[in-house]
Formats: structure tokens, sequence, C-alpha cells
């Protein structure tokens, strides 16, 4: 789950991404790069700077960054976190923690989700892409889980992506708007929204995967996406458009998949950072937006 941030100067980029412990519990980390190609680490250890939360609480098993948003002199981080059930895998819902050294370090300030289950969100929710466009005019493309279905005997999740708006950050009105939906009953599940803005136009790309088979080196597996906008709210997805110029050859990191798709810029380029194979088990890649 790739995620940049520009420091201050604008030569260091600083990537936060996560990793997982010997329980399977996922922890936000960042590793520092220059922000131009060809992206080199400026030190070579990464650091821990978020852990699962306290036991009970809707992050206590696994928290991974989604979204980056300037706040005043505060950095803030929407976050995934991951609860355990007995029912189906897993629970998600959407935090939020601050910083106040550009991400050297970041602290919980509010003791539950800005984001999760409620009476429009009868699931779970994750994959927050979170926008300021005022002081309090603010936009989230957020993944919606719809339902869980049964592959065999074992539980797999549908979702697609919804909208949501708000004030401040913290308090959203969310779970009625649809964005991005299901192309058919096949589709499993769409991802990890992220857009730009480019010559009056609104861009996104997200992942998409199939409902059953979409682990390992199959048809299913997760690919990017594309949808258009005028406006930056309603959007029109593309499915024909292919996100690629070229596709991965059978030895490349992203032969079998490619998720969890984020836009940096830097200078007057734009870049899209993006998972490989086995859902980023193969590391992070990076295309450079070719028009």
């Amino acid at each position: 789950m790739p995620t940049p941030h520009l420091l201050p100067g604008g030569e260091i980029m600083r990537m936060f991404f996560c990793a997982r412990d010997e329980n399977n519990r996922s922890h936000v980390f960042l590793a520092d790069l220059m922000a131009r190609p060809p992206w080199t680490l400026v030190s070579k250890k990464a650091t821990l700077v978020l852990s699962p939360g306290l036991p009970g609480t809707f992050d206590a098993v696994g928290v991974m960054p989604t979204s980056l948003v300037r706040q005043g002199n505060e950095l803030w981080m929407y976050y995934i976190g991951w609860s355990q059930r007995l029912d189906v895998p897993y629970h998600n819902a959407i935090g939020v923690a601050r910083s106040l050294d550009n991400g050297a370090t970041f602290e919980r300030f509010l003791p539950g989700p800005v984001v999760g289950t409620g009476i429009y969100e009868p699931y779970f929710c994750g994959t927050a892409d979170v926008e300021r466009r005022t002081q309090d005019d603010w936009v989230m493309w957020y993944m919606s889980a719809t339902e869980w279905r049964m592959d065999g005997e074992r539980p797999e999740p549908r979702y697609n992506l919804k909208r949501a708006v708000s004030q401040d950050g913290l308090h959203w009105d969310h779970g009625q708007e649809v964005a991005i939906d299901y192309l058919n009953e096949d589709e499993g599940g769409i991802a990890r929204a992220t857009v730009l803005q480019k010559d009056g136009s609104h861009w996104m790309w997200f992942c998409y995967r199939g409902a059953k088979g979409y682990r390992g080196e199959g048809s299913q597996a997760y690919r990017l996406g594309v949808a258009w906008s005028q406006d930056g709210d309603t959007w029109e997805r593309l499915p024909d458009q292919p996100v690629f110029e070229s596709q991965p050859g059978e030895q490349d990191f992203d032969a079998h998949m490619q998720c969890y798709p984020i836009v940096f810029g830097a200078g007057a380029e734009s870049y899209l950072f993006y998972n490989g194979s086995d859902f980023g088990q193969t590391g992070i890649g990076v295309a450079r937006l070719a028009c």
C-alpha cells in the first residue's frame, strides 16, 4: 500500500508502506527516497511509524496507510484498521493518525475510526483517498463492502467504491453514493482509488479483481483500471482503456497482479506507484504518466 509524501524543499519523497510481522499483523513503515527517478533510497533502513492498536479496537490486528492530507502544521494519515471476527475472516474501518514532524512519527488522537460500519455500511470500509478542496470541503473515495460470498468453504468479500464528504476531515457523510460500481456479477472487488486533475478533467485509477480465484496467478487477480470525470464527483468507468502502454513480461515483478495504485507529482511529471504480484510481496513499482 505505497503512500508517498513530498517533504519540504521538494528533494525528498517519504514513502509510507506496510509490512507484516510474524503474527501476520500489518504495521506502517517509512523509507525516504530522492523525489525523482531513479528514486534512490536515502536510507536503506525502514522506520516503524504506526503499529496495531489495543485489543478490542478497530485496528487491533493491523494498520495500513492509504492517504495523506496536510492540515495546518499537522500531517494526517488516513489508514485502514484491521480486526478479526468469528463469522468472516476480517473487518476493516478507516482511521486517522497525525504527525507534527512531516511523518517521522504519528500518534492516534481519536478513540475510533472516522468511517466504519453504520446504517448505510453494514459490512466494512477501507482504502480511502482523501482530498481537501477548501477549508470546509473535503471528499473521500473509499472501498465499501456490499456482501460476503462463499467460495467453497471460504467467505470472500465484494466491494465497490463510494464517495463521502466532510467539512472537517473527521466527521463524514458516507454510505449512500456509489462512485465506481461493479461491471458485472463476476467482479468481486474495486479498491484504492487515486485521483489526478489534468487539463480540466479528472482521472481516477483503481484496482479491480474477480469474485473468485483472484489469489495467485489467475486472470481474476487484481489489475488496474481507470475512470474519467468532468467535475471530479461523477465518474465514468473506462473498462476498455488500458492503463499501461505495454503489458508486463512473464518474469516481471507485476506479471500476475497490479494493485493499490497512488498518483504522485514530481515537478512537471506525474507518476503512479503500485504493488506487484501476490498483493505486493514482489515489491512496489512506479510508472510515468505518458501524456
